[in-house]
């Protein structure tokens, strides 16, 4: 028996069609379970796909986000996607929906904005979780991850560590964009230090800020399928979190990703931080529909 499921596909953090980060969008996942979400973002092999579904604590829908591998409980570029479907779709689930949909996370509900402006759709999202530093990892075996020498890392602001504003990466920043730019994932490295720190996850984000409202970004998470994000909210949400806790002051960035895949982004990133280890950060970006359709899916 096959099901046809109403989808679509967003490139979210661009303005064009074809740059910034796709992401699927599954608008109605009832009747789904968990093996057969794995398998359809399996099939479309993005960074994540998203799953909506009926809220379940007062919100506008509840969304499930997985990668090609795993479900995670939180995720920038599918939030901001998500919210922005849901706006130009105006209803879920029977319901007419705001410009300013709560969205259940695995992290809790996030409070968003959506607005349209020039036929552009743009929306934003504040988090409050908690801003860990999961501890430190050592230079030159971050560097060898990425296929870079160990003076390619600067440690004058920190040292390469595990941050999480509710998804955990490893945050290093390089010397020049130079470094950044030449920075390539090494399987066989990732690997070997996920074991050696014994994570079940290992993300890598490299930074470098040329000034300080600007930064340049990659991520790359080989070993959970996504060889190299164009995109990710996630990290930008925690490398503005430990910005703010290195500065001691309120962070405003302007991000940029992607270029390295032909694929440019822009996430828009500000933090404060009004108690030690608090932080309240907001996320912004733009999408733009790509493919509405159906999949055709076996039971």
């Amino acid at each position: 028996m096959v099901r046809d499921i109403a989808c679509e596909i967003w490139d979210v953090f661009t303005d064009v069609a074809f740059g910034g980060n796709q992401l699927a969008v599954v608008p109605d996942a009832r009747g789904l379970d968990t093996a057969g979400m794995q398998r359809i973002a399996r099939e479309f092999g993005y960074s994540e796909s998203v799953f909506m579904l009926p809220p379940e604590a007062g919100g506008t829908i509840r969304l499930r986000i997985f990668t090609p591998g795993r479900e995670i409980p939180f995720a920038g570029h599918p939030t901001i996607g998500a919210a922005i479907s849901l706006a130009r779709a105006g209803t879920a689930f029977g319901h007419t929906v705001s410009a300013d949909p709560v969205i259940e996370e695995g992290i809790g509900p996030i409070t968003c904005t959506t607005l349209q402006r020039d036929g552009l759709w743009h929306a934003a999202f504040t988090t409050n979780a908690p801003f860990e530093r999961l501890g430190e990892y050592d230079p030159a075996a971050v560097a060898a991850c990425t296929n870079l020498p160990a003076t390619a890392l600067s440690t004058a602001r920190h040292a390469p560590v595990m941050a999480s504003k509710g998804l955990p990466f490893v945050i290093a920043e390089t010397a020049s964009r130079a470094d950044l730019a030449a920075a390539a994932p090494d399987h066989a490295a990732f690997a070997a230090l996920r074991d050696r720190q014994g994570e079940s996850f290992l993300s890598i984000a490299l930074y470098h800020r040329a000034a300080a409202g600007d930064a340049a970004l990659r991520v790359f998470a080989p070993l959970d399928d996504t060889h190299e994000d164009p995109a990710t909210g996630s990290a930008a949400a925690a490398l503005a979190a430990l910005l703010c806790a290195c500065d001691g002051a309120p962070v405003e960035l302007t991000i940029s990703q992607g270029t390295e895949m032909g694929r440019p982004s822009r996430i828009t990133a500000a933090a404060d931080c009004p108690a030690p280890g608090a932080s309240r950060v907001r996320i912004g970006g733009s999408a733009v529909p790509v493919l509405s359709g159906h999949l055709h899916f076996p039971d």
